[in-house]
């Protein structure tokens, strides 16, 4: 009885983070991604940061990269980011782009959310 008592709290830890907003329930429509014309706005409607790495598509395809959060690359909760073409690895004016973003520091791959811009 006694062991039974002491794993209550536990219990009831468990059960209420798994109410709450898990960096993990990330989904695509939690970052909304629009084209003006010099820049790429990243809009960021989840409960928690998220990072993001973009790259001109064709380069996407033949690079291995590894997903590093820092503040450089964070897009605060409720919060909009401004990332200039320019700053945007190879890419050209009408080029497509892949933004990857996730929310955890040190995500798994499965947890890694990418969406593909025209940029026309």
């Amino acid at each position: 009885m006694r062991k039974s008592l002491i794993l209550i709290p536990f219990f009831l830890i468990l059960i209420f983070s798994g109410c709450a907003d898990s960096v993990s329930d990330l989904n695509t429509k939690d970052v909304v991604v629009s084209v003006e014309i010099e820049n790429l706005n990243v809009r960021n409607n989840f409960n928690h940061s998220v990072y993001y790495f973009v790259v001109e598509a064709g380069v996407a395809a033949v690079i291995q990269w590894a997903a590093i959060s820092t503040d450089e690359n964070r897009i605060k909760s409720r919060s909009t980011k401004q990332i200039p073409f320019n700053e945007i690895h190879a890419f050209e004016p009408g080029d497509e782009i892949i933004i990857y973003y996730w929310s955890k520091k040190e995500p798994g791959n499965n947890n890694i959310k990418s969406q593909r811009i025209e940029t026309n």
